[in-house]
């Protein structure tokens, strides 16, 4: 091969190299581009995401503090009843001893009576004999 055709060669060769170096660079722009449209589609959906999020977050934060305090009324009105009906029963409890406590006396009184009469009954009849 002359050196003619060699050079020409050469410079066909560079010419294709240049051409191919060209798209490259083109193809590495037109990544770069696509790459960076998906990372900004990316972001914004994580942005609504994060705004849903943000929204189901408070929305079931409000919801569970309501069940919370309607829980909470609801136990502090059992606690008060019960603690109501338990001082209720107490007194009713000591007013039933304190009956028993009374009708065990008037019983006494009375079974002491009888006894009283049936002793003085019994004396007259012995002092009658």
């Amino acid at each position: 091969m002359d050196m003619q055709k060699l050079s020409n060669k050469l410079q066909t060769i560079v010419g294709e190299l240049n051409k191919f170096k060209s798209k490259q660079e083109a193809s590495i722009q037109s990544v770069e581009v696509s790459c960076n449209d998906k990372l900004r589609e990316i972001k914004d959906l994580r942005k609504k995401l994060n705004a849903a999020l943000d929204a189901l977050e408070k929305t079931t934060l409000t919801d569970l503090d309501e069940i919370r305090t309607a829980m909470l009324t609801s136990l502090k009105k059992d606690v008060e009843n019960c603690s109501r009906l338990r001082d209720d029963l107490q007194t009713l409890s000591e007013a039933v001893n304190g009956l028993c406590d009374k009708i065990r006396k008037e019983l006494e009184l009375i079974a002491s009576r009888k006894c009283m009469d049936k002793i003085k009954e019994s004396e007259s009849y012995l002092k009658k004999m």
